[in-house]
């Protein structure tokens, strides 16, 4: 059974670790932990029956917008619907706190990740020319 919840400081280590199986620049534990103490972000994460952060997803919010910084699921978990349960949940969390607009950057060539954004409302909005290291980026809103 799948928990979903707000991420504490003992998960840092899994999530990082998650973070350097699917990004080239991986995020640090410091600044993971800066997110989790920072007022203006969100820190959820997906454990899985062995209580372990199987996926997260990392929002930040100003007024009645968010950001989604980052969305990662453990490699040996993908296609499970981890990352496709935070989105559902942070989208309903969001809302609870007023916010209307849910934003994302996503590589042009991440067809997995696009349409898992697209089956959840977002639309791409916008390109952005050499965001990756030279690869483009689409820009997506969900409303």
């Amino acid at each position: 059974m799948m928990e979903i919840k707000r991420a504490v400081l003992s998960n840092i280590r899994e999530i990082e670790a998650i973070e350097k199986e699917n990004f080239s620049d991986a995020w640090n534990a410091k600044m993971i932990e800066e997110e989790l103490n920072s007022l203006s972000s969100a820190v959820f994460v997906a454990l899985g029956e062995d209580k372990l952060v199987k996926s997260y997803i990392i929002l930040h919010f100003v007024l009645d917008e968010a950001e989604i910084l980052r969305i990662a699921t453990q490699n040996a978990s993908k296609n499970k619907g981890y990352a496709e349960a935070l989105l559902s949940y942070a989208a309903e969390e969001l809302k609870k706190v007023r916010v209307k607009a849910i934003f994302l950057e996503v590589k042009h060539d991440n067809v997995s990740a696009k349409r898992l954004y697209e089956k959840h409302g977002f639309k791409k909005i916008a390109t952005r020319a050499g965001y990756y290291n030279g690869e483009d980026g689409d820009i997506y809103k969900s409303e």
